[in-house]
């Protein structure tokens, strides 16, 4: 069995030789892993750990290259402040050490709404080669921002915020216009034969939602319903969301739009058991293995015992991705990542059994 039959399988809840894994890593850890298993080739790395999947989507147009500097953290345009720009005309500030950022400029919060311009997604550049569905020996995902991180990303959170209260008509023209560059992207995707599509951006914090349920129903949902319907209709059977935190409030409403899976499920604000037993086989689990607190702090038999016990309270019948809850950040040991991994392919499904 492939990776793409294994991710197919535990997405449709029928059990596998394995749970599928997957996992994505800061910088820094992504070259501690190369040095273990010397080589700076980030395939090579992800066999070695076994991961299923592999990220494809949107490159940076050819012409914005011509203006821009390939920096570590990919195309940028850099500024003698030291900001650096991406193609949305969103500036951020790195720290000394280069690992996190702050926002310095959003666009659209000085910028009229007509006056902006979104990055052409037919410009050359774009779009290469990916192998069509099943051709290739892993799943191919894409996660995409929602609705609501697209528009904050580029209008300030603090504003769009405030839009959502006291300017409704301002938000919804952006979400409409944000709206119809996601469909043109995701129409983009589908012809490049993309197995799984995600809408990404945080709607929840630790203990609950970051904008009420109501407001996300009115503005979001049905939006967010129809980016979900063309996916479906394109051939792209799996749509999954993310956010992290507690987004328990909307879950409903996510499977009924047609989510088929959720990212992260973070330990320390939802119970994975109660959502598998909750959502049985109408919703897969990706993620679950706390990057907050096991994964840094917790020794490789913690690591161990979490994973086994995810795999005991939520494998059964597939429906479960082994992830960490998020990008493996550079505290965590080089032998806790090689255990979360380990166990699983050591487990098999010998843990397949119903809590």
């Amino acid at each position: 069995m492939n990776s793409y039959e294994r991710v197919m399988y535990c997405l449709n809840h029928e059990p596998a030789d394995r749970l599928p894994v997957d996992g994505t890593f800061h910088l820094e850890v992504w070259r501690m892993l190369g040095d273990h298993f010397c080589t700076s080739d980030h395939g090579v790395i992800l066999d070695e750990l076994g991961i299923d999947f592999r990220r494809v989507g949107m490159g940076t147009a050819d012409a914005f290259k011509e203006r821009a500097t390939h920096t570590r953290h990919g195309w940028r345009i850099v500024h003698p402040d030291g900001t650096l720009e991406d193609e949305w005309g969103v500036r951020v500030r790195f720290d000394p050490q280069e690992r996190y950022y702050r926002f310095a400029y959003q666009p659209l919060a000085v910028v009229p709404l007509d006056d902006y311009e979104f990055p052409d997604l037919s410009a050359p550049g774009r779009f290469g080669k990916h192998p069509s569905k099943g051709r290739s020996p892993y799943a191919s995902i894409c996660g995409i921002s929602n609705l609501f991180k697209g528009c904050w990303h580029i209008r300030g959170l603090d504003q769009w915020m405030m839009d959502l209260l006291a300017d409704v008509d301002y938000a919804e023209d952006l979400l409409d216009r944000m709206l119809a560059w996601n469909l043109d992207l995701v129409r983009r995707l589908a012809a490049q034969g993309l197995d799984i599509l995600g809408l990404v951006g945080d709607i929840s914090m630790q203990q609950g939602m970051m904008i009420s349920p109501a407001t996300w129903r009115r503005l979001f949902k049905p939006r967010e319903a129809q980016v979900v319907a063309e996916a479906h209709l394109l051939g792209i059977e799996h749509v999954y969301f993310h956010s992290d935190g507690n987004p328990s409030a909307v879950l409903d409403d996510l499977v009924e739009i047609g989510i088929t899976m959720l990212d992260p499920v973070q330990p320390e604000s939802v119970d994975p058991a109660e959502l598998r037993r909750r959502y049985g086989q109408r919703l897969t689990l990706h993620g679950t293995i706390s990057a907050q607190h096991t994964l840094p702090f917790g020794t490789p038999a913690d690591v161990r015992a979490e994973v086994v016990e995810r795999i005991r309270t939520c494998g059964y019948d597939g429906g479960l991705v082994i992830a960490p809850n998020n990008v493996v950040q550079p505290d965590v040991p080089l032998e806790n990542i090689l255990t979360m991994y380990q166990t699983v392919h050591e487990v098999g499904t010998r843990a397949y059994a119903r809590a």
